[in-house]
């Protein structure tokens, strides 16, 4: 079904009688910048079919229902084991439409920020963006949202999760939210307004962070502990009082939103952080991913971190070695 949500969309793309090809109707993404070796979709597909194929989580898939999902964001070739470990576990059909939370650096500080745009345009298709919800957001809450165009062009939270979502929910619709970085209090209001617009509706909700950026190794590590504190015991203040960094305000949007469904368990499914993939620790990003769920999710309560993830570290020597020999090819053409 998925497959066939793909191609249709890409029909769309030759025949051109969906979306105006041109104006703000549409925000054009390349998925290329993300870390696939191209646009073309059947290499993305076998990519992530790939990815996702690695996974031991996918045999986990249907023994606990995920309300949310926590993903990194940033090149495959450093988040591709942690983003597909949490993705495997989900069943699309479950779900009638995907919320997708990241934070921008130039969003307002006082509102968050909804597309004026109406799709997605991606090597994959069409991505349709639910205009029903953006509206009524609108409507309801005029003091905490606002639209734009230019937040949601080459916003590398928004688009990293795209691929994934594409190829498992096909063309469901999305609803994508820019958040304020390090306001709680907003954060938490824009969820809580999302969960009374979005009620019966089936959401699948998505926070889309890095867990720290440029921190020193050391530091890295004990954001990751209190992170994986907060989401085990889903905690929302410890995120507020304890707890800042990229992308903070996704996480408490997150947990506002799912918070009146019921007895909410949290389990981090796998962290790594740049140090352990290309070997330099002074300076660490870390990607954590993670499932908010109902029902009983059977691993143990505490995530191990692997510091030597062969897959991460194989997967980014080609990625250099790649770049090293197009490198060389390139200045060899400058000589000639």
């Amino acid at each position: 079904m998925k497959k066939a949500y793909i191609i249709t969309g890409l029909l769309f793309i030759y025949i051109g009688v969906v979306i105006p090809k041109t104006g703000n109707n549409l925000i054009r993404v390349d998925f290329s910048k993300l870390g696939f070796s191209s646009n073309y979709p059947s290499q993305i597909i076998a990519t992530i079919e790939e990815l996702l194929g690695k996974c031991s989580t996918s045999q986990l898939r249907g023994k606990c229902q995920p309300l949310g999902i926590v993903v990194p964001y940033a090149s495959l070739i450093y988040t591709s084991g942690v983003i597909s470990s949490v993705y495997a576990l989900l069943e699309p059909d479950k779900y009638n439409l995907v919320v997708l939370f990241a934070t921008n650096s130039d969003t307002i500080q006082n509102k968050a920020i909804l597309p004026s745009a109406t799709s997605f345009r991606t090597p994959l298709g069409f991505l349709p963006i639910n205009r029903e919800f953006t509206q009524l957001l609108i409507r309801q809450y005029p003091h905490l949202f606002d639209t734009s165009y230019s937040h949601f062009v080459n916003s590398v939270p928004i688009e990293s999760q795209l691929p994934f979502i594409q190829y498992l929910c096909g063309s469901m619709a999305i609803l994508p939210v820019l958040l304020p970085q390090h306001n709680s209090v907003v954060s938490k209001k824009v969820g809580r307004a999302v969960a009374s617009v979005l009620k019966n509706q089936h959401p699948l909700y998505i926070s889309s962070m890095q867990l720290g950026s440029a921190i020193p190794y050391a530091d890295a590590l004990n954001l990751f502990q209190k992170t994986e504190n907060a989401i085990t015991e889903f905690k929302i203040e410890e995120f507020e009082n304890d707890i800042s960094f990229t992308g903070m305000g996704t996480l408490l949007a997150l947990f506002s939103s799912i918070a009146g469904e019921g007895q909410v368990r949290g389990k981090v499914v796998k962290y790594l952080n740049s140090g352990d993939i290309d070997g330099n620790r002074e300076r660490v990003s870390g990607f954590i991913s993670g499932v908010l769920y109902l029902g009983t999710y059977p691993q143990k309560k505490k995530t191990t971190i692997n510091y030597q993830d062969k897959e991460a570290i194989k997967d980014y020597a080609i990625y250099a070695l790649k770049k090293a020999v197009d490198s060389t090819y390139s200045a060899q053409l400058h000589l000639d």
